[in-house]
């Protein structure tokens, strides 16, 4: 699957523990501030399909200082023309099923902004932002799903501390450490000998949704492992010859989308109707003809899912599984 592993944003994170870090920035003139508020952020909407991030300077900024978590996230890569901070306002879990703020509660006065600015969660902005907004949304996003469930020490339930420039929280009493954490998740994009896909139906999706089965990884298990056992949990589809294929970071709230080729050994399928209500087999012509009459519809534009799907649809020159 072709990719740019460059990243477009130097999170930075030899600097963090500088306490005097964020004051520092927050006097800066080039510093640009990310506000997500309950799990949302703000974009605004170009007539050619793509959105950007509204920063605000830290003087636009400052009245909201005191009512949020301040983050440091990095400069942009290469650069270093701008360092970005989060402010992070709204404590409670956040609701990432909400498509525009409308649907959740919005901040109180974010005054500098017109009234076309739209909130929306990372899962449907990614297609749609430059490489820097999306690398800083995301960074704000994976912190904005942290926080909330780290705000007390499950040693000795003391409330914890935001340190090290937002990326740890500290125990006032016994110094143990929390910082945020991210749970692998493998997608498979399962092949048979006839170059057919394998696309599934999730148990809690929205009528007609397809896309790649995929699972958690258990605890003392490989990635390799964990596509062998969730493919034949799901689907009772013995799978081999299991290729690697990217990454994405998917903080909804901590994920970690890890993309496979897996060859099948069998091809009867028998779905669990736990995680999953259905899966089919697809050619190349099934599937076009399927989307053409609407009755499938596959992941956001920008999910690895749709990526490696849209490889296989559109290129019938894939290596072998």
């Amino acid at each position: 699957m072709p990719s740019d592993d460059r990243p477009a944003l130097d999170r930075r994170a030899h600097l963090r523990p500088d306490p005097h870090l964020l004051d520092d920035l927050w006097t800066a003139p080039t510093t640009r501030v990310i506000i997500v508020a309950h799990g949302l952020i703000p974009t605004i909407a170009h007539d050619d399909g793509t959105r950007h991030i509204p920063y605000l300077t830290p003087d636009q900024a400052s009245d909201l200082r005191e009512q949020a978590i301040t983050c440091y996230l990095g400069a942009d890569a290469g650069l270093n023309t701008h360092d970005y901070i989060a402010l992070l306002l709204g404590q409670e879990m956040p609701t990432f099923r909400a498509a525009k703020a409308a649907e959740s509660p919005k901040p109180p006065h974010l005054l500098p902004w017109p009234d076309k600015v739209d909130w929306l969660s990372l899962g449907h902005l990614s297609p749609q932002l430059s490489a820097i907004d999306e690398a800083v949304a995301r960074a704000a996003s994976a912190l904005a799903g942290w926080h909330p469930v780290a705000t007390h020490c499950p040693e000795c339930g003391s409330q914890t501390e935001v340190t090290d420039s937002g990326w740890v929280r500290t125990c006032p009493q016994d110094q143990g450490e929390l910082y945020p954490r991210t749970d692998p998740v493998v997608i498979v994009r399962i092949r048979d000998d006839a170059d057919r896909i394998l696309l599934a139906h999730g148990a809690a999706w929205v009528e007609k949704r397809y896309s790649l089965p995929a699972g958690y990884v258990e605890a003392g298990e490989t990635l390799e492992e964990a596509v062998i056992r969730e493919i034949a949990e799901e689907t009772a589809i013995e799978v081999d010859h299991v290729r690697y294929l990217g990454s994405q970071s998917w903080p909804m709230p901590r994920s970690l989308m890890c993309a496979f080729d897996a060859h099948a050994r069998s091809t009867n399928i028998l779905v669990d109707q736990v995680e999953l209500s259905d899966a089919r087999w697809f050619t190349r012509a099934e599937l076009a003809a399927a989307l053409e009459r609407g009755e499938v519809r596959l992941s956001v534009p920008g999910a690895i899912a749709r990526r490696v799907i849209d490889e296989w649809l559109t290129c019938e020159s894939l290596p072998p599984v």
